[in-house]
């Protein structure tokens, strides 16, 4: 996990910063959790840093736009937040 939220009440934001690669080029991409206790985050942190592949889902006409699904990503010790912004 490359970044946290803001700290409100005892619980914190994870976001998971990626890189995944489309015919040579490189894309990067950040998935925000929702919120986990702040007493969960070394776990958490362990977890995400024992994690070797992330499955990437992404537009093939614009390969920038991409996403990650719990679903694809088992592994992903927080729930994926697809709250639009």
């Amino acid at each position: 996990m490359s970044r946290l939220g803001k700290n409100l009440d005892g619980y914190i934001s994870p976001d998971l910063v990626f890189s995944y690669e489309i015919n040579g080029e490189t894309f990067y991409g950040s998935a925000g959790g929702t919120a986990i206790e702040a007493k969960q985050i070394n776990r958490v942190t362990d977890a995400i840093n024992g994690i070797e592949v992330i499955h990437v889902r992404y537009d093939p006409s614009d390969p920038a736009s991409s996403c990650l699904l719990n679903r694809d990503n088992p592994e992903i010790p927080f729930e994926i937040d697809h709250t639009p912004y």
